[in-house]
């Protein structure tokens, strides 16, 4: 069960609202807190004259309002219900942001904490009462709670395989030389395997002189692929991103990071030099590629537009991949996942 919140605001300390404990909590008794769950969302429809009902089309989930009613209590002598109204006025200033914290401990005794950011929109006390206390709104522009542990991890373990470029049943281009056949690779990249056609002269056992065309493959039959694979688990409601740090200890071409799990990729048209950095961010509302260099310049022109789609992460196991076409061996790429919640 939730156990306490906590408030933080810029230039003061946190205040730590215990519930059922008003003299550890500044003179605030928590008497509710709302809009905690998944609550409602926003369906657009669209109706025919023809037939019955209407077609769904998007979903949305707008800002969360949090209502929480406050009562007080003089906590100890020498302060005064006015005094504890007051501390109100600091913590739930109109306007101001704020950060909420659930702090909760379930039945085996487990602490998770989830926090939520908002604006402070109604402190509205009722001042003339037997029972002073106020009630508060906080508006919250996105909607879902953020855990407050994180998970860091690497691409550490490399594997080699080979590659074959020719599939079982070959299809060449008709009639046209220097052509370019190319081939599907499942989860990585396309490869491009450049074909040409080679005029031979040969002779029959009549000793009739005749020309044969062939095309033949001008690249090897097979290569070695270094590429890396990581598992993570995720705990979280809803799809999210994530951000990923990359960094380079000399010249990589063309790197790609791709989800096994959603299919998602992004492929990298560039070739990085020694001691690139870069962030790549693909959370909602956060998305952007960006310079470590310290002038945070905006690098989404390296990416490839036609093909990419922002990494997503679902609940439970994603495998996260990357590959380069050359230069995998100088790649640092690490990741940064914190799972978010409809409710709590």
């Amino acid at each position: 069960m939730i156990h306490s919140i906590i408030v933080e605001s810029t230039g003061l300390q946190p205040l730590t609202l215990i519930l059922a404990k008003p003299e550890q909590s500044l003179g605030l008794a928590v008497i509710s807190v709302g809009e905690l769950g998944p609550g409602s969302a926003d369906v657009k429809e669209t109706e025919w004259a023809t037939i019955d009902g209407s077609t769904l089309g998007s979903v949305r989930r707008g800002s969360r309002v949090i209502p929480i009613e406050l009562q007080f209590v003089a906590y100890k002598r020498n302060v005064s219900i006015a005094d504890v109204r007051r501390t109100t006025y600091k913590y739930f200033q109109l306007g101001k942001k704020i950060k909420l914290t659930f702090c909760n401990t379930s039945s085996f005794g487990k602490e998770t904490k989830y926090w939520i950011e908002g604006v402070v929109t109604m402190n509205n006390p009722n001042i003339w009462s037997n029972e002073e206390g106020t009630s508060i709104e906080v508006t919250c522009g996105d909607p879902y709670f953020k855990d407050s542990e994180e998970t860091d991890g690497s691409f550490s373990e490399i594997i080699q395989w080979f590659r074959f470029g020719i599939p079982e049943e070959p299809t060449y281009p008709d009639g046209v030389s220097n052509a370019t056949y190319k081939t599907a690779t499942g989860w990585l990249p396309d490869m491009d395997l450049p074909f040409k056609m080679v005029s031979t002269v040969k002779t029959d056992e009549l000793g009739n002189t005749f020309t044969v065309d062939e095309f033949l493959l001008d690249a090897p039959v097979s290569e070695r692929i270094n590429y890396a694979l990581k598992r993570v688990i995720v705990s979280s409601t809803v799809t999210i991103g994530c951000i990923f740090k990359f960094e380079t200890t000399g010249p990589v071409v063309n790197p790609v990071i791709y989800n096994l799990t959603t299919g998602d990729i992004m492929r990298f048209n560039h070739t990085f030099s020694t001691g690139e950095k870069m962030i790549i961010d693909t959370r909602k509302g956060y998305k952007s590629i960006r310079s470590l260099d310290g002038k945070n310049t905006n690098l989404l022109n390296y990416l490839d537009i036609k093909t990419a789609q922002w990494i997503t992460l679902v609940n439970g196991e994603n495998v996260l991949g990357l590959y380069c076409d050359d230069g995998f061996e100088n790649v640092e790429l690490s990741y940064n996942i914190r799972p978010i919640y409809q409710g709590i």
